[in-house]
């Protein structure tokens, strides 16, 4: 998914209200943002269905030359606060589990492995774009279970200290 060179891949940001996009502003490249990880809403195969915020890999501009140290734990911040907010499970490739575990806010035993099927709803007619849910760019018109990945899954259901 480039910055500025595959235009297909940004259509989904624009018309699809369950796809949106994270960017990371770096002060080494102020030009634009220098980071980004595509995140989306997808649902969980049990009875009753739970939303399930799915984050995709965290890329860098091709171009900007920067130090992404601390992205990484930035971002598990905010998609942790927003899959709280939600009441949402939080699947994130296993390179950003520990990120997630590091979290002061974490309660134990709510960070785990996972390797779950998801359910990916039609969206209208509206592009879907990603590498690792379909076919890269492809119109969603039926429901689908995808699946199954292997995953650090987040539910901030669990609760030690409550």
């Amino acid at each position: 998914h480039g910055f500025d060179i595959e235009g297909q891949c940004l259509l989904p940001l624009l018309a699809n209200a369950r796809h949106k996009v994270i960017l990371v502003s770096d002060s080494q490249w102020p030009a634009h943002p220098a980071g980004r990880a595509h995140f989306r809403l997808l649902w969980s195969t049990d009875s009753p269905q739970r939303p399930v915020l799915w984050l995709e890999a965290l890329n860098c501009c091709f171009d900007a030359h920067v130090d992404t140290t601390l992205w990484k734990p930035a971002v598990a911040r905010h998609i942790v606060r927003r899959a709280k907010s939600m009441g949402a499970l939080l699947s994130v490739p296993q390179s950003t589990g520990c990120d997630i575990q590091d979290l002061d806010e974490i309660e134990p035993g709510s960070v785990f492995q996972s390797s779950d099927r998801l359910v990916l709803r039609p969206s209208n007619g509206v592009v879907e774009a990603s590498d690792y849910l379909g076919d890269h760019d492809w119109l969603q018109l039926e429901e689908e279970v995808v699946g199954p990945f292997d995953r650090v899954v987040y539910d901030p259901r669990i609760r030690t200290g409550a």
